[in-house]
């Protein structure tokens, strides 16, 4: 559960609680009552710019919760307005491609990837919603054995499958997912391989492959993704360093 709060000064934060939904059956409360800690660990300890932030938890008795920045935005919404003013703008997506560069790089996987999950806050597009992370190799501990979460729209073939052992081209697909929401003409199919017209097509094309092997890694899709982006029409006012190094390459 979210919800909006404020402290003593009149500052607004998010606060998210753990309460499982009626339907989650009560013999596994215990284990995603564990699995939420863990959120709140893994959120606390990668911390940096691209990820969303915990400014205060509470974990030592009752329900455990955290307490985040207040979002300005969705990305949902933003892919809405995007559509609306027919403009894609391209900063929030060097903002994905940050986080995800970060995950891979420090060996986790997000295995939730969605417009809902990716929030705008300080002016950074930043992930959120690590519940799902699965960490880096020798550190994983099964805790959602019979509550896999995961958004179907968004997940890859192989996650459906094999959930536990999703690798970062699960998060590839989510991220081709994404570019089609904004490029698509179609409703998709769930954990099909998908396109578009173009050359941003392509990419999407790539990035669904049903073959996880044949995916690019993040690192790839920065020389390449911008680029097309751009070609499409797109806008970019870009503030990062990381993103403002792709885009010189680009203009080379």
């Amino acid at each position: 559960m979210v919800e909006e709060v404020q402290n003593v000064d009149g500052q607004r934060f998010a606060r998210k609680t753990f309460a499982p939904g009626a339907t989650i059956p009560v013999d596994a409360h215990e284990k995603l009552r564990k699995r939420f800690r863990r959120e709140i660990i893994t959120q606390q300890q990668l911390g940096g710019t691209e990820l969303l932030p915990v400014l205060d938890q509470g974990t030592d008795s009752g329900d455990p919760w955290f307490v985040m920045p207040l979002a300005d935005q969705t990305y949902k919404q933003k892919i809405a307005e995007d559509k609306a003013n027919g403009v894609v703008d391209i900063k929030p997506i060097a903002d994905i491609l940050n986080g995800l560069q970060r995950l891979h790089d420090l060996g986790y996987v997000h295995r939730d990837l969605n417009p809902n999950n990716i929030l705008l806050s300080e002016g950074t597009w930043k992930l959120s919603d690590l519940g799902s992370v699965l960490p880096p190799s020798g550190q994983t501990v099964t805790l959602t054995e019979d509550t896999i979460i995961y958004t179907e729209r968004y997940c890859a073939p192989e996650q459906r499958l094999d959930f536990h052992n999703a690798q970062a081209a699960a998060d590839v697909y989510s991220l081709g997912c994404i570019l089609h929401d904004l490029y698509g003409t179609y409703t998709r199919t769930p954990y099909a391989q998908h396109s578009a017209s173009g050359a941003i097509g392509v990419i999407i094309e790539k990035c669904t492959a049903l073959n996880p092997a044949k995916r690019p890694k993040i690192e790839v899709l920065r020389t390449i993704l911008l680029d097309a982006l751009l070609e499409e029409g797109g806008v970019c006012q870009v503030e990062d360093e990381k993103a403002g190094e792709w885009l010189a390459k680009i203009e080379r």
